[in-house]
């Protein structure tokens, strides 16, 4: 219990402590409006003094009764009802403290100059006189509570949409991610066929390449089944799928285009997310059918903090249309964040896809 209170007295922030801070000067501020009509002579910045001392020790206690109620895990009705006995049990103490502090504080209160401008003695702390200082303390406390736990619950309920926004995003990221890794790694029913039956005429026709097809075929196939247990890749790892495609499309339709590889050395190692690059390059293949283009330049290079990937055919018309590019745009956001961006743009002998990472 008492390792409980310590760490929530310990808790206490600095907007709390300037919390603390106003609240003693509104006790002060309550008090010391009746020294506007009450001349105090002389006396006047001993009577200011004592007051801002007896304020700032009854902000203080409710201050140490308030934390325990306010650090608690308490939710609904019961966090309601600690803090409405921690205000009152804090009010009640900062009573007594007040009380206590007029008789022994070196400095006179109003209440000093007042019982000897009359020549009678001081009161003594009757129930009533302190349900008096109780009720006088809780009312401008209470209000603070109250302002301070709706801002604590306003506070809360952004954080939790916030986290729970953030949660949403990532879950959508990861179902993606993984769903894209199993694209990724799903060989094209009918690419395998034909891949396989082109490799079986040539071993059955004893054509010196078959081997060499053969090799191709499970190059692509090695680098392309791994990728079902991944959600990220590196730009290397990408030219690597990228090649092993195209290599086995070259035995399928010699004019499919060879990939050039174009970035600064060590960007190979940058990491991306899954399904970037292999969707692009089969799009502008679909979209080329028969006068596919004899290169694909795949570049990178830094800009900024992010990284901007270009994919270069020398075929015009690849860019597909506004519908494709969306989805497409679509992906690389959820993928990479609301700042990515894919642009295409093409000439009368180019096409030119950019992604823009953050």
């Amino acid at each position: 219990m008492m390792r409980q209170l310590l760490a929530a007295w310990r808790s206490l922030s600095s907007s709390e402590a300037l919390l603390i801070l106003g609240l003693s000067l509104m006790f002060s501020a309550i008090d010391l409006s009746d020294l506007l009509r009450f001349k105090a002579g002389s006396h006047f910045w001993d009577v200011v003094t004592h007051h801002l001392v007896t304020s700032l020790a009854a902000a203080s206690v409710i201050t140490l009764c308030w934390l325990p109620a306010d650090r608690s895990r308490a939710t609904g009705p019961r966090r309601t009802r600690r803090l409405a006995l921690a205000t009152l049990l804090g009010s009640w103490l900062a009573a007594l403290t007040i009380w206590e502090l007029t008789l022994h504080l070196p400095w006179p209160s109003i209440t000093h100059l007042a019982v000897a401008r009359k020549q009678l003695p001081m009161p003594t702390l009757t129930p009533t006189l302190l349900a008096s200082f109780t009720l006088q303390v809780l009312l401008p406390a209470s209000l603070v509570v109250v302002a301070s736990e709706m801002l604590h619950r306003q506070r809360h309920a952004t954080e939790d949409l916030q986290r729970m926004l953030a949660e949403q995003a990532q879950l959508r990221r990861r179902a993606m991610a993984s769903r894209l890794a199993t694209l990724q790694a799903q060989v094209e029913p009918q690419l395998l066929f034909d891949a396989l039956v082109d490799i079986e005429q040539s071993y059955e026709q004893q054509q010196p390449d078959a081997a060499a097809r053969m090799e191709r075929l499970i190059r692509y196939l090695r680098v392309a089944l791994p990728r079902l247990r991944e959600t990220g890749t590196t730009l290397e790892a990408e030219a690597d799928l990228l090649d092993s495609y195209l290599d086995v499309m070259r035995d399928l339709q010699p004019q499919a285009p060879r990939l050039q590889r174009l970035w600064p050395e060590g960007l190979g190692l940058q990491a991306l997310p899954p399904m970037l690059l292999l969707p692009l390059l089969q799009q502008a293949l679909q979209r080329a059918g028969a006068q596919a283009p004899a290169t694909c330049k795949l570049g990178a290079q830094r800009r900024g903090k992010g990284l901007s990937i270009t994919l270069d055919f020398d075929r015009p018309g690849l860019c597909g249309d506004a519908q494709e590019l969306g989805e497409l745009n679509q992906r690389l956001t959820l993928l990479a964040g609301a700042e990515a961006r894919l642009h295409c743009r093409g000439d009368t002998a180019t096409t030119l896809f950019t992604l823009e990472l953050p």
